[in-house]
């Protein structure tokens, strides 16, 4: 699956994972990685990183717990 699967390249501006990650304490992108297994357990994200910050923001994003709520403001239609 693609790292961004709400399309584009870099993460994109979408006010539902702006809300969820505000309420996480969390990156968009760290959002978005914990989504997909949250969505679907067929899913696995494999994110590229380009820096040891960047990785380090996805190895956290593992310890991200997306709540029904979230996954429900996440797929509610934009």
């Amino acid at each position: 699956m693609p790292y961004f699967p709400l399309g584009g390249f870099g993460v994109p501006e979408d006010d539902r994972v702006g809300r969820v990650a505000e309420r996480h304490g969390a990156t968009a992108a760290q959002v978005l990685l914990a989504g997909l297994p949250a969505l679907s357990p067929a899913m696995l994200a494999i994110p590229g990183t380009s820096s040891p910050a960047h990785l380090e923001e996805n190895i956290a994003a593992a310890g991200l717990r997306l709540t029904g709520d979230d996954l429900a403001v996440l797929t509610a239609a934009g």
